[in-house]
């Protein structure tokens, strides 16, 4: 007769130091970092290797389970040494290895041929501080950190599997290093994790490779994802995925942190991505109703001129499942959020293929040079709704046009330049791009546009024409002062392109005169090669606000503002735009 059943409750260590057998059918139940697990025992088996009942439904799955055996052992040393043509590493770091190190991966940066990453295994063990690698380093590094730890991906993949279709996958606090990407393409899984910037993190150890991918309806929670600069994806979808969830996600060090592949009708909120040297966000190959919430990016100042924080493109990366949607990537909101880069003259967003709407909202941008660029791929439309710039540089831009058709509307930005001149906040390069103004709201202090179909009338590119005087008083969002003593004096602008006006096209000019003493208005004028000439459309001008439509004939070279007669007179301009259409 079998022996009644009987609860035995201790911790797992417990269970280890007493090598407890329990009989066959004999449960008992442990704790192991605060969770509690059902065992059943078989009779032969320690309590200690027997697979863990869920303590919910079935469908719960921890990767540390016996049953899939994670070992959760990665980690990021510092003080890697090694000699070029030889298997020996050494490190004068904390003494990371054992005799069970071998087998382990590790990744050592810089050591391959021509300075990139040494990816291999360990296959010996010299001492504490000593191992023998499986490839000859290429490469001597001194002071070197690395990363290793034995491959997780075969226990992951396991845990994957065993949920399956609406099941749960526990991945608990440790570092899990990845030899080979896992999956979860049943769909209807939620991978949880304890906590994506100190708990559960995850560690590339192949060159190149994506690190998770996941299918529809698939929940991805609390990860930590760890490139470690050898060009790998980090947490990708499979082509036209739908109803995919990501929430307090981090991406580091990754070729591209979070990779959207056709992703329809989802949502990510509260992720970043952290020093990667492609794309933090890379949104690629049909992306549509897809919504971000307060995601953030952060590039080092070595990154790359090619990075971008976020990026709406078409690609044709192997890594891909479904190659390039010819219809483009669209209906994308992206709301809140920081974006961070210290590098000058590269970009956070850019827009290089979409046919429908992008909006931006309540975002902050803050660069050395351009914030945004709108590709000429991008047929669609941009919204900018209540966003912020913040730039750094000289010559800075918080937008660049080179779309063609593509339509930009703008709702409330603010912008901030630090050093006073030659900035740009809107720099339109197609010609047949548009930008539009829907809220007095924009603040935008000067130096509103620039290029071929706009100019730019910030301080150091006015200059006196003729008899004229102009200075720029900078103060407060800045004023233009000027002195004229009657037409062709005064102040002038050059366009910032040459060859950009055709004739038969025509210029809407925006201006408010602040304030004039002397003769009663100002005139404009256009200039050209030799010198300046009236508009087509011919007027004066007291204080106030106006609004001119003019012909153009395709000889203009800028716009010249001065009296409107023969009589001499003072006048403060507060701002002035040109749109060319």
């Amino acid at each position: 007769m079998a022996a009644p059943y009987q609860f035995r409750r201790g911790t797992r260590a417990a269970a280890v130091a007493s090598a407890r057998v329990l009989l066959d059918g004999e449960p008992a139940i442990t704790r192991d970092g605060g969770v509690s697990r059902l065992l059943l025992g078989d009779g032969t088996t320690p309590a200690v290797n027997l697979p863990w009942l869920a303590s919910g439904p079935p469908s719960i799955a921890y990767a540390d389970d016996p049953r899939f055996g994670a070992s959760k052992n990665g980690r990021r040393v510092s003080g890697g040494v090694t000699t070029a043509g030889s298997t020996t590493f050494t490190t004068s770091g904390t003494n990371p290895f054992n005799a069970a190190s071998v087998g382990s991966i590790i990744v050592i940066p810089g050591a391959g041929p021509g300075g990139i990453p040494l990816v291999t295994t360990i296959t010996g063990f010299v001492g504490v501080s000593q191992v023998t690698l499986a490839a000859t380093a290429s490469t001597a590094v001194s002071g070197q950190h690395f990363f290793l730890g034995h491959d997780d991906s075969p226990a992951l993949q396991a845990a994957i599997n065993a949920a399956g279709q609406g099941g749960t996958v526990i991945l608990g606090a440790g570092t899990y290093m990845l030899g080979s990407m896992v999956t979860a393409l049943a769909g209807r899984v939620k991978i949880l994790g304890g906590n994506a910037n100190l708990g559960t993190v995850l560690l590339a150890g192949a060159i190149g490779m994506t690190m998770m991918k996941v299918s529809s309806s698939t929940v991805v929670e609390d990860l930590h994802f760890d490139g470690c600069r050898i060009g790998a994806y980090g947490l990708q979808t499979v082509h036209q995925a739908n109803k995919i969830h990501f929430s307090r996600v981090r991406a580091e060090n990754c070729e591209a942190g979070f990779v959207y592949d056709g992703t329809q009708n989802s949502i990510t909120i509260d992720c970043f991505a952290n020093y990667c040297t492609y794309s933090g966000f890379f949104l690629v190959n049909g992306v549509m109703n897809t919504k971000f919430v307060n995601i953030n990016t952060n590039a080092d100042v070595s990154a790359a001129a090619s990075y971008r924080g976020i990026r709406i493109d078409n690609s044709t990366d192997p890594r891909l499942d479904g190659g390039v949607v010819s219809a483009g990537n669209r209906e994308i909101s992206i709301w809140g959020g920081i974006h961070e880069r210290g590098s000058a003259d590269h970009y956070q967003m850019e827009i290089a293929v979409s046919t429908g709407y992008v909006t931006v909202q309540e975002a902050e941008f803050t660069t050395a040079k351009t914030s945004i660029l709108t590709g000429p791929g991008m047929h669609g439309e941009l919204y900018l709704e209540r966003v912020q710039f913040n730039m750094s540089a000289m010559e800075n831009r918080a937008v660049e046009i080179q779309s063609s058709p593509g339509r930009v509307h703008v709702d409330g930005v603010t912008y901030h330049g630090t050093n006073g001149q030659h900035e740009d906040v809107f720099y339109l390069v197609a010609e047949d791009g548009r930008l539009t103004f829907a809220s007095k709201s924009t603040d935008i202090p000067r130096n509103l546009f620039g290029t071929h179909s706009y100019f730019t009338y910030g301080k150091g590119n006015w200059q006196a024409a003729g008899s004229g005087t102009a200075t720029w008083d900078g103060s407060g969002p800045g004023r233009l002062a000027l002195t004229s003593i009657g037409p062709g004096h005064g102040a002038r602008c050059f366009w910032r392109g040459t060859g950009a006006i055709r004739a038969g096209q025509q210029a809407k000019i925006s201006f408010f005169v602040e304030s004039i003493t002397g003769g009663a208005q100002v005139g404009l004028r256009m200039t050209t090669n030799s010198g300046s000439k009236a508009l087509a459309t011919t007027g004066s001008y007291g204080a106030g606000e106006h609004t001119v439509i003019t012909r153009l004939d395709g000889d203009e070279t800028g716009i010249l503002i001065g009296a409107a007669t023969s009589t001499s007179i003072s006048a403060v301009i507060g701002y002035m735009t040109i749109s060319v259409f």
